[in-house]
């Protein structure tokens, strides 16, 4: 989704990038056209995974070493300018269109998103009965991003541990850590097996359970080398790779326990395409790589993680302004407008910052383009808090469109008699939760035990009992 190409560039890969960011773009904005195009976030997840490792074999052979600063700054130069300008303007256009009661986690994802922490900060969301059923917010496509920086934090680290070995033998180097990579893979692939079934939740967003994805990414850069494929088998396994990433996105659903097992279908396609790519032509029609190098695919995978980051905010806010059932031509409007801000992102901020002072080098220079990025967003998240907690003032015609309700207002004429009523701020109704919760007799969905709450005099003459759930 966000990684440089390896020394020879392969047009097929950024037409797979195309192919993964469509599927996700057409999965939210018409779900039931593509109930399962939930798993291009897979296919990113593979690519990079490939990439990312051969950018850091590639430097570890070349010099023996691998510069830790150096990596994170190329990484920092790439990301974080043009997520940082959609995280900002995420947060204006919920402040814009949406209804206050909806800024309340606002603050929250923008600063876990800047620091590549949303998907932990989703989690615990999902786990939070009384946040449950909060609607989506213009930053939750963040996960990913997060998962993907999780993985460049521990993969180099990874491979630095097995850099001495490659010095002395390159080959046992190289196949050291594929053996590695192959350990965090099985591992990964079984927590997220048993997970997904147990805490879905769990499953989808933690970071152990989607590594095995970018492992076998990592995997296949490793063994790419050593791999020598006839050019009709390598068109065979490029096809049935394509026609398993289709198979998935048009044949899963909802109800499809994912990632678990189901997730090998997707990123074992992605796999085979890319590993079919070393041996094929990428102007041979009959092979998959032909058909990805066409020009608008490869133009779709340049700007792939600029339109990821557009396409869920203007989604979700033509939904706001539309209705979620959009016709044809709202829906090609919103692609429209993804593609446009995702090339004025791509090749005025992205390429902007990527290729600025490229001499720079160490954690000094990494601070410098990191810090301010990150600053941008958590000041304008404290910003956003500060306004939450403002107390929201009456509009001058209230009076005349809610005629019950300010009668409770301070000052009123028709206030009842007692004590002043005051307006307080919004974000006090969305904590103005029953006793139960605060009394903790309320028990989670995977709790077998009760836990009651006494009320009243313990020797009255009747004892009511109540119990249920929210609904």
């Amino acid at each position: 989704m966000n990684e440089s190409q390896p020394k020879a560039f392969r047009a097929d890969i950024q037409g797979l990038r195309a192919i993964a960011v469509a599927t996700v773009f057409l999965y939210h904005l018409w779900p039931e056209s593509m109930t399962g195009g939930y798993v291009g976030v897979d296919v990113f997840f593979v690519v990079s995974g490939f990439l990312i490792t051969n950018i850091l074999k590639r430097e570890m052979l070349a010099s023996g070493r691998l510069s830790l600063p150096n990596f994170y700054i190329r990484r920092a130069r790439r990301l974080l300018p043009a997520a940082a300008v959609v995280i900002i303007a995420s947060g204006i256009l919920t402040l814009s269109l949406f209804p206050v009661t909806r800024w309340n986690n606002l603050a929250g994802e923008m600063s876990a998103s800047a620091l590549y922490v949303q998907n932990i900060y989703l989690y615990f969301q999902s786990v939070d009965y009384l946040r449950q059923d909060l609607p989506p917010s213009l930053l939750r496509h963040y996960w990913s991003l997060s998962v993907e920086e999780q993985f460049y934090f521990i993969w180099p680290i990874l491979m630095v541990l097995f850099a001495g070995v490659a010095r002395r033998n390159r080959r046992a180097g190289e196949w050291a850590l594929f053996a590695a990579c192959s350990a965090v893979f099985v591992l990964s692939a079984l927590s997220s097996a048993f997970m997904t079934a147990d805490n879905p939740s769990g499953g989808y967003f933690l970071p152990q359970n989607r590594l095995f994805e970018l492992a076998l990414g990592g995997m296949l850069s490793l063994a790419f080398p050593y791999v020598t494929l006839r050019s009709w088998f390598a068109r065979l396994l490029g096809w049935s790779g394509l026609g398993g990433i289709l198979a998935a996105a048009f044949l899963f659903n909802h109800e499809t326990v994912f990632p678990g097992t189901a997730a090998l279908l997707p990123t074992l396609a992605t796999a085979l395409i890319l590993l079919a790519g070393k041996n094929q032509e990428h102007t041979d029609w009959r092979s998959v790589g032909g058909i990805l190098g066409l020009k608008p695919l490869t133009y779709l995978g340049d700007i792939s993680y600029s339109l990821y980051l557009w396409h869920w905010p203007l989604v979700l806010s033509a939904f706001e302004i539309w209705g979620e059932d959009l016709n044809l031509t709202q829906g090609l409007m919103v692609i429209a407008l993804s593609v446009a801000l995702s090339h004025l992102t791509k090749y005025h901020v992205e390429d902007r910052w990527r290729y600025a002072h490229p001499e720079s080098r160490g954690w000094l220079a990494l601070t410098k383009f990191s810090v301010p990025s990150m600053a941008c967003v958590l000041l304008f998240a404290g910003a956003v808090q500060f306004s939450i907690r403002s107390p929201v003032e009456l509009p001058p015609d209230f009076d005349e469109h809610h005629p019950g309700a300010v009668s409770f207002a301070l000052g009123s004429a028709d206030a009842p008699p007692g004590d002043p009523v005051f307006v307080p701020p919004l974000e006090s109704a969305l904590r103005d939760n029953p006793r139960l919760y605060m009394d903790k007799c309320h028990v989670a969905q995977p709790d077998i035990e009760p836990q009651p709450c006494w009320y009243g005099p313990s020797d009255a003459a009747r004892v009511i009992v109540l119990t249920g759930d929210s609904h």
